[in-house]
């Protein structure tokens, strides 16, 4: 069973096999450069605390302060890796390398299969978008979830039945948003027309996993998907319409974010300049696109805190599937033009950071990289000067505690949750999203000790005035 096998007669020869070492290369170096870096964000649950977890305790319901609803691949997973390689942050990295191929080769194929122009320019999007290339260097379920949506939407595309089994599977392993994602390719399916619903039953046996393992979760412990208890159960809190506009909002801006401005102001220039919408919108990539976000809007938007950047990668995704339908009429070398531009634009969009004051989705730019090392200087300054780091009080992601973070299994050493006015040392960052609101009364109330920087990245270490 070959995903990428080619059961059409699309040339292969646009892709050179130096111009294929070197993208592949060139699409790895933030992963290999970030092996041995500690968990980030939600990486710290999914991989640190999952996966330690089943390290020590083998397969069976992660306890409830740590379930997060999902089917916990990723975790089981590790904890696999580890008994076989050793528990190490670098094995953690490397793990995930059979889904950055999966995801690679997918897109490879995929760039042939929908431009016979462009399509090793059309790779190179797939891989320097922003959001996946900050995700390649995090030992994250979003990398499993890419590379299955990758093979599905690949399976879509030219009626491959192995990538949309396989494609399937992987959704289900990924979590939640990945059984959702299977419902969006089997409505796109079936609007499409009614040979492509003879293809639907490729997908069922990811759907039924994901049903298999939540049947036996409800059975087990009473809830699916969330529970009132988990330490993120605010974000599930329901909002009235004007929250749900305000959601809305958010997604546009999460689509234009981090350099993909370029990409949408292109899409909307040919959508506008076009005279057959309704043409457009009968093109099967169109109605995946659509059905996708449909699956994404209506598990987002009615809730308080779901409108991460990494919850809508697959629409960055798809957005570039749906570029050569819109510049096919351009010429060649015009068509290379605007790929040219939105993959600078991509690439300029590290360089992005707010001000303080405006959260970030830090784990969806490459410019959160610097954070790891002055976290390191930090700690180091910390022991070297005798000061206490269960008494600093810091914010997330800096509160899980070394085990967990730093892949530590036998340290008791965390940060922890910060209170100003009672802690004597607090550490800020500007990953720090929950603590930039209070900048102003910790300045009030405290003095900087030491700080550090690096790129676009600060660290401060405020000391209580006497």
């Amino acid at each position: 069973m070959n995903p990428f096998h080619q059961t059409n007669n699309i040339p292969t020869n646009k892709f050179g096999e130096r111009w294929i070492y070197v993208l592949v290369l060139l699409a790895l170096v933030p992963f290999l450069s970030s092996l041995s870096d500690p968990f980030f964000w939600d990486t710290i649950q999914f991989a640190g605390k999952h996966g330690l977890f089943y390290y020590e305790h083998g397969w069976q319901f992660l306890p409830r302060e740590i379930d997060s609803g999902h089917l916990p691949f990723l975790g089981f997973y590790l904890a696999q890796c580890w008994k076989l390689f050793g528990m190490r942050l670098a094995v953690s990295h490397l793990a995930m390398l059979p889904f950055l191929l999966t995801y690679m080769l997918a897109t490879k194929r995929l760039s042939q299969v929908i431009s016979d122009q462009n399509s090793i320019w059309l790779w190179v999007l797939f891989l320097i978008e922003p959001c996946w290339l900050a995700q390649s260097t995090l030992v994250s379920p979003d990398v499993v979830l890419m590379a299955g949506f990758a093979l599905t939407t690949l399976g879509f595309s030219e009626t491959n039945k192995s990538a949309l089994f396989l494609g399937g599977l992987l959704l289900a392993f990924s979590g939640n948003r990945g059984a959702a994602l299977i419902c969006a390719v089997i409505l796109a399916m079936s609007l499409w027309n009614v040979s492509k619903r003879k293809e639907i039953p490729y997908l069922l046996p990811g759907l039924g996993l994901f049903a298999l393992y939540q049947l036996f979760h409800w059975f087990q412990l009473g809830w699916i998907g969330f529970h009132e208890d988990m330490e993120w159960a605010p974000s599930f809190e329901r909002v009235g319409l004007m929250g749900m506009m305000k959601n809305l909002g958010l997604v546009a801006w999460r689509l234009v974010d981090t350099g993909r401005i370029g990409l949408c102001l292109v899409i909307v220039y040919f959508v506008i300049r076009g005279s057959k919408p309704l043409e457009i919108l009968k093109h099967p990539r169109v109605i995946l696109f659509l059905s996708t976000l449909l699956i994404l809007l209506v598990l987002t938007l009615p809730y308080q805190y779901l409108t991460g950047h990494r919850y809508y990668m697959p629409l960055y995704f798809l957005l570039i599937v749906l570029l050569p339908i819109f510049t096919k009429a351009l010429m060649k070398a015009k068509q290379e033009f605007v790929l040219i531009i939105i993959g600078i634009c991509f690439l300029l969009g590290h360089f992005l950071v707010y001000p303080r004051g405006v959260a970030m989705g830090w784990d969806s730019t490459l410019a959160y990289l610097p954070y790891q090392d002055l976290r390191k200087e930090v700690i180091l300054y910390l022991q070297s000067n005798d000061i206490d780091i269960n008494s600093t009080g810091s914010a997330f992601p800096n509160i899980s505690g070394f085990r967990a973070t730093d892949l530590l299994p036998d340290s008791d050493e965390k940060f922890k949750s910060y209170e100003i006015g009672k802690d004597e040392y607090l550490l800020y960052s500007n990953v720090m999203n929950d603590m930039v609101d209070e900048l102003p009364k910790i300045m009030d109330l405290y003095e900087k000790e030491e700080e550090w920087h690096n790129g676009q990245i600060e660290c401060i270490l405020f000391k209580k005035k006497p």
